[in-house]
């Protein structure tokens, strides 16, 4: 069954992402937030487990939550950009429209991945969080020094940035692919309209 109105299930779709960006957002400012009122208010008599983990890890818990706060900023600049998306899209069905905005190229623009290159950045800076949590959480003594702490979070974040970069990269070159690392590894051909707009 052909969808009467697709435009319209596409703007649907745009707003229950928007949805989703709002609720990772709220995620990662909740999630550091209790941790760090939980941390931050123990007392040594009352929790001295939960007081030892911010003598022993704080150097973990700050960037942990200093990525939280990345991850909580690039999902509200997605959203925001989803929203933008997602209002000249229901414009420029009416006859308010911009002359040089087409419903289709704006579509074609929703649907492309460098829209999308927030969403990444925060999944990653999210994982990158949560990570450098967990290592805290189970911290050892061997982490109980604040320069292993920062070696830990070089080691883990720099091959996430690395990685994160190389993949924007990619999928901003070929912004209409369906699998951009496949063209880009030669797995693939080119799709028509990548090829066409690199003639243009």
């Amino acid at each position: 069954m052909v969808d009467s109105d697709p435009t319209g299930a596409y703007c649907d779709y745009l707003d229950k992402e928007m949805t989703i960006m709002a609720i990772l957002s709220t995620f990662c400012v909740a999630v550091p937030a209790a941790v760090l009122d939980r941390v931050l208010g123990a007392k040594v008599e009352d929790q001295p487990w939960l007081h030892d983990l911010w003598c022993r890890a704080s150097t973990l818990l700050e960037m942990g939550t200093l990525a939280f706060a990345l991850a909580t900023l690039a999902f509200y600049l997605q959203r925001s950009h989803l929203a933008w998306l997602l209002g000249q899209i229901r414009l420029s069905k009416t006859p308010a429209r911009y002359p040089d905005l087409e419903t289709h190229d704006l579509l074609r623009d929703a649907d492309s991945w460098p829209a999308w290159r927030w969403y990444r950045v925060g999944f990653v800076s999210l994982a990158y969080g949560g990570t450098l949590y967990v290592a805290a959480l189970f911290h050892s003594h061997w982490l109980a020094q604040d320069a292993k702490q920062w070696w830990l979070a070089i080691l883990v974040g720099v091959p996430a940035v690395l990685v994160t970069t190389l993949d924007l990269w990619v999928q901003a070159s070929r912004p209409f692919e369906d699998h951009p690392w496949r063209v880009y590894l030669g797995m693939d051909p080119p799709s028509m309209e990548s090829q066409d707009q690199a003639t243009e």
